[in-house]
């Protein structure tokens, strides 16, 4: 009696080879997406700027309502608050974003509260202000407050 007269024999035997066709195509196609998807990081790491700490600040500072902000600050202007001076820090720090505040503190040394004119966040990649608390148009012209969602909730990388 041969072995492949058994009907049973036969049968397993080709689901066993079918099994382990399609485990090998499965692996295969797993193995290709993951090197896709390592290609596609690695070009992603390329085409990152890599936007420093001062390089955020010197992207705020060209935001055309940064800039008028600013002016107010000049020695010809400074006659409206002499005792105010700006400043452009980070405010907070996430893994993709760094979170720019442009505000004026007090320097005649006398108690007050700080203003804050606004705030920016800033894609670590691209250099993109991906969020302000205040919106304004390409001439620097005030539009509107944000929404919470626009920005994913204020206050939430710090």
């Amino acid at each position: 009696m041969s072995v492949f007269k058994n009907k049973n024999f036969v049968i397993y035997f080709l689901l066993i080879i079918t099994i382990i066709f399609i485990s090998i195509l499965l692996l295969i196609f797993i193995s290709v997406k993951f090197q896709k998807q390592s290609q596609t990081d690695i070009i992603q790491d390329q085409n990152c700027q890599n936007i420093s700490e001062s390089d955020a600040i010197g992207i705020v500072q060209e935001l055309p309502e940064v800039k008028r902000y600013l002016s107010y600050f000049s020695d010809e202007t400074r006659v409206a608050h002499p005792s105010k001076e700006p400043k452009i820090i980070i405010d907070a720090e996430t893994e993709e974003t760094l979170t720019i505040r442009v505000h004026e503190i007090d320097i005649s040394g006398q108690p007050s509260i700080g203003t804050t004119f606004n705030t920016y966040t800033i894609d670590k990649c691209t250099g993109e202000v991906i969020c302000s608390f205040t919106i304004y148009d390409e001439q620097g012209e005030w539009v509107r407050v944000s929404e919470v969602d626009e920005c994913g909730g204020y206050g939430d990388e710090i």
